[in-house]
């Protein structure tokens, strides 16, 4: 009896230690989460036309149920199930179906596709997108390649939000993403740290530890794309490493929408701010989605964010990302590179500080960084006593013991 309500109609899970029910809404065609007594509900249904009506008569009964399920959750256990809902990356639910991202099709979804999030949008591919591709080009400086870019990298519609600083439960926070396809972070303040651990937590690929309210920890398989908008860049708690700046891609927005002046005309980075653009996206939803999926078609073609951008964007990127290593920069700037020069490492240390106008900045830190950096210290002597010194480059100021010591 536990097979036979079981096979078709609905899955039993068990993640952590409680015990979960999906079961897929044939009216509706998605994976739908439901209490034990909506349970006991579809498994009653299902077991109407496969019993006698005494058998039917004895598992309708709250007992009888309730060991039929304890026997099929046994039976039917797939730990993994809530880590594939919603995974197909390729694949979209929305109000008619289900859309192909690498196609632009939409069908009627199945308990395959492993759909449980339902966009409340109809997908019409001859939406009119007059409207849409005209604000997005206004946005992007009336640059048509930027405007196309932007269209390729927001190539999803399932959206998680995610706070994007400390709260006071982050493993809840990070647990609004599951299923998402799309994760955005929070505008940021000014001046405040992008935190290395996390972005490389939320965009690494592995799985991300969380724990939703009131729910047991878990761990969700990522399957989505991380933004963060902001009119601030963020500063990296610590300077990034290669793989870290692998992960950044810097999209520029030059155009400010803001009240003109009757008597000022519209510039390409100075246009005038529309009130009602927020009603007007909503009423343009279906034009937004079929937008996306076009570029989600495009995405799918050439998957390659990165080599394909444009070059305001790999300018922007690279400007953020070297601006990020402030010790990279003290070097460019203040110090003169080659094999004879030599700099103490207290004084080296003493004017990174003064650059940075923090004297917190620690030895540890510098010294961990200009060993990434590839550089070696050594021991000599000055002026009769010993002083550890970076090889390879010295301050262009010669204001240090060792500069001081050759000169002599």
């Amino acid at each position: 009896m536990a097979y036979i309500a079981l096979r078709d109609t609905v899955e039993l899970v068990t993640p952590g230690h409680k015990r979960s029910y999906y079961v897929f809404d044939a009216a509706e065609c998605f994976w739908r989460a439901c209490t034990d007594s909506s349970v006991k509900l579809a498994i009653s249904a299902a077991l109407e036309a496969s019993l006698t009506p005494i058998q039917a008569r004895y598992v309708r009964g709250n007992s009888g149920l309730s060991a039929i399920i304890a026997l099929a959750a046994e039976r039917f256990l797939d730990c993994d199930f809530v880590n594939r809902l919603d995974s197909v990356r390729h694949l979209l639910g929305v109000r008619n179906g289900v859309v192909d991202l690498r196609t632009g099709v939409v069908r009627a979804r199945q308990p395959e596709d492993m759909i449980r999030t339902v966009l409340n949008i109809d997908y019409n591919s001859d939406a009119d997108l007059t409207f849409i591709e005209a604000t997005v080009l206004q946005m992007m400086a009336d640059d048509a390649v930027m405007a196309q870019y932007l269209q390729n990298l927001l190539r999803e519609l399932n959206v998680g939000l995610m706070c994007g600083r400390v709260v006071s439960n982050i493993d809840a926070d990070r647990a609004k993403i599951q299923g998402a396809h799309l994760v955005c972070f929070n505008e940021l303040k000014e001046a405040e740290k992008m935190n290395n651990h996390t972005m490389k937590a939320i965009s690494g690929g592995d799985d991300i530890p969380c724990r939703g309210l009131y729910q047991d920890a878990m761990s969700i398989v990522p399957y989505h794309l991380a933004i963060c908008t902001t009119n601030e860049l963020p500063a990296f708690v610590t300077p990034p490493k290669p793989s870290e700046v692998e992960r950044v891609i810097c999209i520029p927005f030059e155009v400010l929408f803001t009240d003109l002046a009757e008597d000022e005309l519209p510039t390409r980075t100075k246009k005038q701010r529309d009130s009602d653009l927020k009603v007007k996206l909503v009423q343009n939803k279906a034009s937004f989605l079929s937008w996306l999926v076009q570029g989600a078609v495009a995405w799918y073609a050439a998957k390659d964010l990165r080599r394909a951008a444009p070059t305001k964007v790999k300018k922007c990127t690279k400007r953020y990302m070297s601006a990020q290593d402030k010790l990279a920069s003290f070097i460019s700037t203040d110090c003169d590179l080659g094999e004879a020069y030599r700099v103490s490492c207290a004084d080296l240390l003493s004017e990174f500080q003064s650059f940075l106008g923090d004297p917190k900045v620690g030895v540890r830190e510098v010294k961990k960084q200009m060993e990434e950096k590839k550089y070696e210290t050594y021991v000599t002597t000055v002026a009769g006593r010993s002083v550890r010194c970076w090889r390879g480059l010295k301050l262009k100021t010669g204001d240090d013991v060792v500069g001081a010591a050759l000169r002599a």
